[in-house]
């Protein structure tokens, strides 16, 4: 299912209303490269004349991410961060903490290992997201 049939499923069983904004913040979120926070999106709906308030994005980026629509990371001082998901395959995050730069990356070994440890403890594991908090090359 794409993301526009996630949302309006997601929606029907929540029993919300189908909005012009939602629609547009969902095409303008598929065009982002990498991620985005609520403020960059904020200023990328507003450029595409369409006015929707701060807190409408606050709330519509909430409701993608339950959705499984968007993906939340975190950034130094806590700072959220969010990127287009459901094509996206699975990666983890490695985060510098001194410039707040983002890497991806993707190892099977950890992958592996995951399901392993669950396994071992009985767990059914339905996700997961790992963040390593370090110091770049270039911060070094």
């Amino acid at each position: 299912m794409d993301s526009s049939g996630m949302l309006k499923s997601y929606i029907e069983k929540k029993g919300l209303k189908k909005t012009s904004e939602r629609a547009v913040m969902l095409e303008i979120i598929k065009k982002i490269p990498g991620h985005f926070d609520a403020e960059g999106l904020l200023s990328q709906v507003n450029r595409n004349n369409t006015k929707v308030s701060r807190a409408s994005v606050y709330r519509t980026i909430k409701l993608f991410a339950e959705a499984g629509i968007i993906k939340e990371s975190l950034l130094r001082g806590g700072r959220k961060v969010y990127e287009y998901g459901p094509e996206k395959t699975h990666h983890d995050h490695m985060i510098c903490v001194k410039c707040g730069k983002l890497f991806e990356f993707s190892d099977p070994m950890i992958e592996k290992h995951q399901e392993e440890i669950c396994r071992k403890h009985r767990f059914q594991m339905t996700g997961h997201k790992l963040e390593i908090q370090g110091i770049c090359n270039s911060c070094k």
